[in-house]
């Protein structure tokens, strides 16, 4: 039951898309929608994915479906409950808060599902920073996503999960890349919006 239940929040942020989708639904309706959809959808993958591959599916739809409508204009986000400012509830450009941190752990669950059962090495740390990487590029591009902010997020998560796949013990030039990491999100949003 505990694996459904982790399962059914990882599909929130695709699932969020669906009452925009409809045409925003009232607003009991729309959480009826995101509530029973997200569970049933984690039921399906715990019973159809064998664990513990089976945080990637969420994962890779929900990056997927998010990607495709930042860079078709961002209509079914800007609509949907995890929209730009869904706190204020004003609709508008962009990625909110909610969501950039979402997609954070989405790609966090599905890298940690997909590099299961492998050592710790050089190479899942590069897998590691090269998908951090693309996913800053997405979130700090002007035209898809929500600007310096998610780069920082996307920089310093990444970093930190790159350092956990290494190998050997915690040095202090770790340490300083660490610190510094949050730096090299702004310099990869700047590169995007040129």
């Amino acid at each position: 039951m505990r694996r459904i239940g982790g399962l059914a929040i990882l599909w929130v942020p695709a699932m969020t898309l669906v009452p925009a989708a409809l045409g925003n639904p009232s607003r009991e309706l729309e959480y009826f929608i995101i509530g029973f959809g997200c569970i049933g959808l984690g039921w399906l993958t715990d019973r159809f994915v064998p664990w513990p591959r089976a945080p990637l599916v969420p994962a890779v739809v929900g990056l997927a479906v998010i990607t495709c409508d930042l860079a078709l204009g961002s209509h079914l986000i800007t609509r949907s409950v995890l929209g730009p400012n869904p706190g204020y509830g004003s609709r508008f450009y962009g990625i909110g808060n909610e969501l950039k941190s979402g997609l954070m752990v989405l790609l966090l669950a599905g890298l940690g599902a997909a590099l299961t059962d492998r050592p710790k090495s050089r190479n899942a740390a590069l897998t590691v920073l090269g998908c951090g990487f693309v996913l800053c590029v997405i979130l700090g591009s002007g035209r898809l996503g929500a600007g310096v902010g998610a780069a920082i997020i996307v920089a310093s998560a990444t970093a930190v999960a790159a350092m956990m796949m290494l190998p050997g013990k915690w040095s202090r030039k770790r340490i300083a890349i660490l610190v510094v990491s949050p730096a090299i999100g702004p310099l990869s949003w700047q590169s995007s919006t040129c």
